[in-house]
């Protein structure tokens, strides 16, 4: 797998850090793990350590930098969990929707991440997810999700969680004479995705 992180530049998307991992080897390290109920799984990537006072990040042997900036990827205080995200908040999705488009007609470098508006239209209490007014498609699953958290000392973004999959509008069309029934999926517009509360317990 190649982890690519870009910098969120209004100008557009540039890349800023690249990432080749082994996971057959980390899986083998018992450094891979995966949610047996929730679709989230995490790998450890590098350990944090102290040299000369100085705090240092070091990879693990499955784990090949190609190209890192100085201030690293994110920082856990980015995070917001399930509880604390605000209900009709703006939200962003980030993520590689390779499903959209025609490879005939070339409109979308897929190489680089889109980015999708909505809000937080609400929470599955039950099933603990939240649910987005933004529309997902496949390549979006396991995008990053982030609320726009606004503050008297200025406005930031906070991961609140990974798409899941999308929820679908289901019509039924039936023929009465000839008994039978037709079932159209298609996509309402609302997006599942599972908080980051799931994804810090594989962390633990």
């Amino acid at each position: 797998m190649t982890l690519t992180s870009y910098s969120p530049t209004r100008s557009g998307s540039s890349q800023i850090a690249i990432i080749d991992l082994n996971l057959a080897r980390a899986k083998t390290l018992k450094e891979l793990k995966v949610d047996k109920i929730h679709d989230v799984a995490v790998v450890l990537i590098a350990r944090d350590t102290m040299v000369n006072g100085v705090e240092r990040s070091s990879c693990l042997s499955y784990a090949h930098v190609r190209a890192m900036p100085d201030t690293g990827l994110m920082w856990t205080t980015a995070v917001t969990l399930f509880e604390s995200v605000a209900l009709s908040s703006d939200v962003y999705v980030f993520g590689y929707p390779r499903a959209i488009g025609d490879p005939d007609i070339p409109q979308l470098d897929y190489s680089q991440p889109l980015i999708r508006k909505g809000i937080v239209a609400g929470k599955n209490l039950a099933k603990k997810t939240l649910i987005i007014d933004c529309q997902v498609h496949p390549g979006n699953s396991g995008g990053p999700v982030f609320e726009m958290d606004d503050r008297p000392e200025g406005r930031s973004m906070r991961l609140i969680g990974l798409v899941s999959e999308f929820i679908p509008f289901k019509e039924t069309w039936v023929n009465t004479p000839f008994r039978y029934e037709n079932h159209l999926i298609s996509n309402s517009g609302y997006g599942v995705v599972v908080p980051m509360d799931f994804v810090i317990d594989l962390t633990k």
